[in-house]
């Protein structure tokens, strides 16, 4: 019965439409800390996990994303840190966005530590910048936000308007963990920092509901369901994904954003490096800017001894 009320509940995410304006990685757990800051120190290790992100290959100048965080068991607050970092970079450097994260995550234990309770804060400083001297068409796209700039407006620039904006923003998340089921929630931007190039502009509150379940099929292979409901002011958007696991060494995953895309990994993990790839196939010509039509994905991650690892009782070798 619980299993198949877990298992309603990774199909039930499905029924929603889609729409993106923050970068997305479709390998969501080696970004685990731009899905949700509470994965701060959650394996118990010294973990860095970073992506890169090329989307729309076949472009000329295709969208570059890259990501990196670190996170620690810290066992004297008992709970975690972590530090981020985000680099996005559209149509060669035309529009670049930067951005850096502190999170402080404080791990609660529940029912003889068999549930973990993680409420997390995060701080992020953001740059972004647009290229003025490189606008030479009528007409020029924002591919993160699908959306289009009349640039002859440039030629008379409002009161205020700059090149380069730079803000703080701030995030808040919760994360409930067992032995084989998480549960979270994040909100993103919750000061709505003023994100304008062109005069003001709210940055919108980012909501990502995730929720993973793992089971054990036979004795070398391990199946892990997951499901990511994002919602950011008209956007929304699903994520489903199986992955496999055989003999915790070898990791083949398949999944789908709603009707926009199919997704697929494959990679090798030990106990302290995993490596991977990913590939995304876009199915809906309606938004093509904002999933891509061939977009692919690779990951890198470490896991490093930490002297307080044995202190949690979540610690756990190949845990990513």
């Amino acid at each position: 019965m619980t299993r198949g009320l877990i298992l309603f509940f990774f199909f039930s995410l499905t029924i929603f439409p889609v729409f993106s304006q923050d970068a997305f990685f479709s390998n969501t757990g080696q970004t685990l800390i731009y899905l949700n800051p509470s994965c701060a120190g959650t394996n118990g290790y010294i973990r860095e996990q970073s992506a890169f992100r090329v989307q729309d290959i076949n472009l000329t100048v295709p969208m570059k994303t890259g990501y990196t965080s670190l996170d620690a068991f810290i066992k004297p607050i008992n709970g975690g840190i972590a530090v981020s970092y985000l680099y996005d970079d559209q149509k060669n450097g035309q529009m670049k966005s930067n951005a850096i994260s502190l999170v402080y995550a404080q791990h609660i234990y529940l029912y003889g530590k068999k549930i973990r309770l993680i409420p997390a804060l995060q701080a992020t400083y953001f740059s972004r910048s647009l290229a003025l001297q490189d606008l030479k068409t009528i007409d020029t796209l924002d591919f993160r936000k699908n959306d289009v700039w009349d640039t002859r407006r440039f030629i008379a620039p409002p009161t205020g308007a700059t090149a380069k904006k730079s803000n703080l923003d701030l995030s808040a998340s919760v994360l409930m963990q067992s032995k084989n089921v998480n549960v979270g929630l994040a909100v993103f931007h919750l000061n709505q920092p003023d994100e304008g190039l062109w005069g003001a502009s709210a940055l919108p509150y980012r909501l990502n509901l995730h929720g993973s379940y793992a089971m054990k099929l036979i004795e070398e292979l391990n199946l892990s369901l997951f499901a990511l409901f994002v919602s950011q002011k008209d956007f929304k958007d699903v994520l489903f994904s199986a992955n496999f696991n055989w003999n915790n060494e070898f990791f083949i995953g398949l999944g789908a954003r709603k009707a926009n895309a199919l997704t697929a990994n494959i990679g090798f993990q030990s106990e302290t490096v995993r490596l991977g790839v990913g590939y995304d196939y876009g199915l809906n010509t309606g938004n093509p800017y904002v999933y891509g039509n061939n977009s692919i994905e690779i990951i890198l991650s470490f896991n490093l001894k930490n002297r307080f690892s044995e202190n949690s009782s979540f610690a756990e070798w190949k845990t990513w």
